[in-house]
């Protein structure tokens, strides 16, 4: 075997060697750029969640106070659309919602605003 063919030789193995290297040098960069990524949008879908949880949270108050209120039980009995107007329409802004929609355990609207 000649030196040329055995520097040739050595040459192709260093070269192989290189490409081995920066094809799995490569393969470990995606692999951690996927594993960040996935990270970020799991705290993303976090952040969102706690925010719509706080944002959630005067609205769930607010029909948890008014489903349990004698006052309104006696309302979907009457069906007084002046009481809603008074003590439902009013409370609108204090618990910071747009609309309100009153339903009768069989799904019949009784009372709107928004």
């Amino acid at each position: 075997m000649s030196i040329k063919l055995r520097f040739a030789l050595l040459l192709g193995l260093f070269l192989l060697t290189f490409a081995g290297s920066l094809a799995l040098l490569r393969h470990i960069e995606q692999a951690q750029l996927a594993d960040t990524l996935a990270a970020s949008r799991r705290e993303a879908a976090s952040l969102l969640e706690r925010w719509l949880d706080l944002n959630g949270a005067s609205l769930r108050q607010f029909s948890e106070d008014y489903s349990r209120w004698d006052d309104t039980v006696a309302f979907m009995k009457s069906r007084d659309q002046a009481w809603a107007e008074v003590n439902l329409r009013q409370s609108l802004d204090t618990f910071k919602a747009h609309a309100l929609w009153v339903l009768s355990p069989d799904g019949e609207l009784v009372y709107q605003t928004g």
